[in-house]
């Protein structure tokens, strides 16, 4: 389509999320739970000799998804073991490789889907697909329903968010490899350690409430336990946060951080022209990521920025004709219209 008026790319961005989290979440109960077994993505589990690792590494949830892939998006192996489609979230993958040992021959597949459904779609799949990303926009919009005003921080705020998403992305993979290099004395730590992006994600305790099944949480077991629960515990605050803001956890994702790299040199161009766009604002207000790289870039005729999760509220909203287009390799996809 070339041309959107009125709600047209909300109505269709909101019946995308329906679709995809219902898909994401219980479509297993209507595909198959039975393992479908392909040869391009490798089937990837625990090592077999645990004598070189310590036990109690593989999760209770077992293996019962329908593909073995792992989506660029918040989907959860913690997800019921009958609804569960995916195995789980590139991030999970991302992080058990060094545990587990995966063998770069099994990991390879794996990797490369990521890269390419990134390159592909980028933070789209942030602002379209993810089920996380769904249900902060549905408290946001139930809060517009009952007429309360929207909590807007301060810009500090929104700074920091944007460097703790990349420190916080770059302390997972770390965590990842220290806990199995033996001369760094992490080894005892590996069953705390193990998979922290996992329980620290909003997702280990709500997916698992959708689809009925015990979240299973060890909280304040022990010391170092009790540090990352409640760290979760602040996540989870964060997340249902959005209820008074816009998606305040797609702030500090790290899936969302490793996407957002993406975002500047993807499949997905943003183009503005600064000679049309008369500063107006509306493409900040409506932003549900605060940004104001498309408000304030005069020179520039691309204004993809890493917070964008590609909503295109900017261009639904933006009064210009032809201000602002979004183009797929190249095909303008969506364009501004004159309101």
């Amino acid at each position: 389509m070339s041309k959107v008026g009125g709600r047209g790319i909300t109505v269709a961005r909101r019946t995308v999320q329906i679709i995809a989290f219902f898909i994401l979440i219980y479509a297993g109960y209507f595909i198959t739970v039975k393992h479908v077994d392909s040869s391009f993505m490798p089937f990837i589990k625990p090592p077999a000799d645990r004598s070189v690792k310590l036990p109690n590494l593989e999760p209770k949830t077992g293996y019962d998804q329908v593909f073995d892939a792992y989506a660029p998006f918040r989907t959860c192996r913690y997800v019921g073991s009958e609804t569960r489609l995916f195995r789980a979230c590139s991030m999970h993958f991302l992080t058990e490789i060094p545990i587990y040992g995966v063998p770069m021959k099994d990991a390879i597949p794996h990797i490369f889907l990521l890269l390419i459904m990134a390159f592909l779609l980028a933070r789209f799949m942030c602002g379209w697909l993810c089920p996380l990303g769904a249900m902060q926009d549905f408290l946001s919009w139930t809060r517009e329903r009952v007429g309360l005003g929207r909590l807007r921080l301060p810009r500090i705020f929104l700074k920091f968010f944007e460097t703790f998403r990349y420190v916080w992305l770059v302390f997972l993979f770390i965590v990842a490899v220290a806990i199995v290099l033996p001369f760094l004395g992490l080894i005892a730590f590996q069953r705390d350690l193990n998979v922290l992006t996992c329980n620290t994600c909003p997702g280990r305790l709500m997916y698992p409430l959708l689809t009925g099944t015990p979240p299973g949480l060890w909280i304040f077991q022990t010391p170092l336990h009790a540090v990352i629960s409640i760290l979760g515990v602040l996540f989870i605050i964060l997340f249902f946060l959005s209820f008074f803001g816009k998606r305040l956890w797609c702030r500090i994702c790290p899936t969302g951080a490793l996407l957002s790299i993406f975002n500047l040199g993807c499949a997905i161009v943003k183009e503005k022209d600064a000679l049309k766009c008369t500063r107006c604002g509306v493409c900040e207000r409506v932003c549900p990521m605060d940004n104001k790289k498309v408000l304030e870039e005069k020179k520039k005729k691309i204004v993809n920025s890493t917070n964008c999760i590609n909503c295109f509220r900017c261009v639904e909203k933006c009064p210009e004709a032809d201000a602002l287009k979004v183009k797929y390799f190249g095909w303008t996809w969506l364009r501004s219209r004159k309101r």
